[in-house]
């Protein structure tokens, strides 16, 4: 981290998997960080396998223990609950994992208090801070720009049938796929004018809503794009995105490869070592970002609370 960027102190909130994994990156920035859940159970799990002491009763029971700067970390169904909370328990800067709130009117009434307590709220999509996106920043911007797009996020419906049920299964469009959405507009563009189709609906039980999708439109950079997902089919996620030079594909995500114009070979792209093999990639650039937000630097990857609200509009219309 920069010299003049300090580590704060950091309420965590949500003591599962994401919240371990936001730990490890505060303790590899030298951050106090005072972790809040609901249950004394998940309070005594998230000790064992972090050495942290926890509190439980959620926000209302620890509002002394709720610092400027927080981390949501807590199932998608409590995300807006949660940031409320901390607003109006008096934390100033909070990032909060995706996709902030299930319902767009949370979102704006997160906004109306952001205002009200001069609060900032950013929303936590980390592969905009992969490896692989920060070096394709890079090579879009040296190349001149983009001419088009393309992306897909099909979800392997055969691995989601065997979770447990819960909100976050069956809001998978919002609470996972939003991951390439996010990444696939703030790399061409937010979507101006575009035509979306739909199927599939009702297909299984955890999604009432379609499982087929596909679309194309123009962004507001002038890019085209296109887009495809099929739950009930085979894919995965990627992006890939074209220059005047080259193509590039994120499929893995977290890698990128480039195919030149006038050949069909595609090579990998080999991409600067990682700070820290053992945390979550993207998870501690990100982590980073927001602490610059607090000293006033500016930092465009971060998804700020108005942007999420503009981009819900879009979701709502793809899922439609």
């Amino acid at each position: 981290m920069p010299d003049h960027v300090s580590s704060p102190k950091v309420t965590l909130v949500g003591l599962g998997a994401m919240a371990i994994e936001y730990y490890k990156v505060l303790k590899a920035l030298n951050c106090e960080a005072t972790a809040i859940g609901r249950s004394e159970s998940s309070c005594e799990k998230f000790t064992q396998q972090t050495g942290l002491v926890s509190f439980a009763g959620g926000i209302l029971k620890n509002k002394s223990r709720v610092s400027d700067t927080a981390i949501v970390a807590t199932n998608v169904e409590s995300l807006a609950e949660t940031t409320i909370q901390l607003i109006e328990s008096g934390c100033r800067l909070v990032l909060v994992e995706k996709p902030g709130a299930l319902k767009i009117e949370e979102l704006k009434k997160i906004k109306e208090l952001c205002t009200k307590n001069n609060a900032q709220v950013y929303i936590a999509y980390n592969r905009r801070f992969l490896p692989s996106t920060l070096e394709l920043l890079k090579r879009i911007k040296a190349e001149g720009g983009l001419q088009t797009g393309y992306f897909e996020f099909t979800e392997w419906s055969h691995v989601i049938d065997k979770l447990p049920e819960s909100p976050a299964k069956n809001t998978t469009f919002l609470s996972n796929s939003t991951h390439v959405l996010d990444l696939a507009f703030f790399l061409m563009g937010k979507p101006k004018t575009y035509s979306c189709f739909t199927a599939g609906e009702k297909v299984f039980a955890w999604n009432q809503g379609p499982s087929q999708f596909a679309g194309a439109g123009i962004t507001e950079k002038n890019v085209l794009f296109s887009y495809h997902a099929n739950w009930t089919s085979a894919g995965r996620w990627g992006v890939e995105v074209l220059t005047k030079e080259s193509r590039y594909i994120l499929r893995p995500l977290e890698k990128l490869f480039r195919q030149p114009v006038g050949s069909v070979q595609i090579e990998e792209i080999i991409l600067p070592p990682v700070k820290d093999a053992t945390l979550k990639p993207g998870l501690l650039e990100q982590t980073q970002a927001l602490f610059k937000v607090k000293s006033d630097d500016v930092n465009t990857l971060l998804v700020t609370l108005d942007e999420q609200i503009e981009m819900f509009g879009h979701y709502i219309k793809l899922n439609s």
